[in-house]
């Protein structure tokens, strides 16, 4: 069989990677940051602020009146002269049958009280209950589940009869709505940058590309040469999961490096390799993997020690009988290109340093309690 179509493919890349270069789409202030899949700081400040007839983009009440008349209705009888927009709204705990409470991603009211609600979904799972939470918070309101595809929602019914939510997509629906706010802010050129690049990471992050002629070429090699293209694809989870697991090694041997005085290995870890460290004087171990072979997750299995104290931010709890039992971080989700040789060595040393900070602070909490 001739693979020489491979190299075509190579070709094509090469050429439009250079353009890319060239016109500097390549600099996106959001994949520099490390804020691609973030939801709450990236996804949904940028969503609520641009609804938000009050917000900094200097729009006023234009943003939201498109977004009005794309999903709902040019009629709906909003008032956006007094509407605001909120992001992560507290609507109380969850109770015991997740019948009520959580935080909804954004929430735009007005004074006469028509509501809109986003549930905003990168690559985040469901929560139990979570859009019925919701309605039941806010039975009148208009809520839109929304994913970088549009899929249906894994607990609410999708049936039309007794559906109580709208699917709205980053991939179409989003893109379609920011693309016209960019077209907006013709005269607020650092406006109209910022959401052009948005809209650049939101085509990254669904799989979209701004250049018809290298996907018409690349369509039309895949045609010529589909057996073999099958092949590759099906055994492509298999080597991507390979490269993950050659990453997390590396990681390994670098930390064992950083930190002589810990005892360091890889092993199973709830079906995945994962990184076990311990060795630290209160007793406590941690732990990275690649959950669901995605998401980059540090844990830290705790004795008495006060990691807050020791400068641990961003990690959440798992509590038994009251007490707290495990720390725990997920970092912003792996993606495969974050493998391409040209940001394999950026990924590797950005995930390094985060596992890096949290070693230091254990150990930080350790010497504390010893001291105490």
């Amino acid at each position: 069989m001739n693979y020489n179509f491979i190299k075509d493919v190579s070709s094509l890349l090469e050429i439009y990677n250079l353009k890319r270069e060239l016109s500097g789409e390549n600099f996106n202030i959001f994949s520099i940051m490390s804020m691609e899949s973030d939801e709450v700081f990236t996804h949904s400040a940028l969503l609520a602020e641009l609804l938000n007839p009050k917000g900094s983009h200097g729009l006023g009440e234009r943003p939201l009146m498109l977004f009005i008349e794309q999903f709902l209705d040019e009629n709906y009888p909003m008032d956006t002269t007094t509407a605001s927009c909120r992001k992560e709204e507290h609507i109380g705990f969850t109770n015991e049958a997740s019948t009520e409470g959580g935080r909804v991603d954004i929430v735009v009211k007005d004074l006469k009280g028509h509501v809109i609600l986003i549930e905003n979904k990168i690559y985040a799972a469901e929560q139990l209950n979570q859009l019925q939470r919701y309605r039941n918070n806010y039975p009148d309101a208009e809520l839109f589940y929304l994913t970088l595809d549009g899929k249906e929602s894994d607990q609410a019914s999708s049936d039309q009869e007794f559906k109580i939510y709208r699917n709205l997509s980053y991939k179409e629906d989003i893109c379609s709505w920011i693309e016209k706010c960019a077209q907006m802010a013709y005269d607020k050129p650092m406006l109209r940058e910022i959401l052009n690049q948005y809209l650049h990471l939101i085509k990254k992050l669904t799989n979209s590309t701004n250049n018809t002629e290298m996907t018409e070429k690349i369509t039309d090699i895949i045609t010529d040469n589909f057996e073999a293209c099958l092949e590759i694809y099906k055994n492509f989870e298999r080597v991507s999961l390979k490269i993950k697991d050659d990453l997390l090694e590396e990681m390994a041997a670098s930390l064992k490096l950083e930190f002589p005085y810990l005892t360091i290995s890889t092993g199973p870890h709830r079906d995945v390799k994962s990184i076990k460290l311990s060795g630290f004087t209160n007793g406590a171990t941690m732990n990275f993997r690649f959950k669901n072979h995605k998401w980059p997750v540090i844990s830290i299995r705790p004795e008495t020690s006060d990691y807050e104290g020791a400068g641990l931010s961003g990690f959440k709890t798992d509590t038994v009988d009251g007490k707290i039992a495990a720390w725990w971080k997920i970092l912003p989700v792996l993606t495969d290109d974050r493998l391409l040789p040209a940001q394999k060595q950026t990924t590797h040393d950005e995930i390094l340093k985060q596992i890096s900070d949290t070693v230091l602070s254990v150990k930080t909490a350790s010497s504390a309690a010893i001291a105490n």
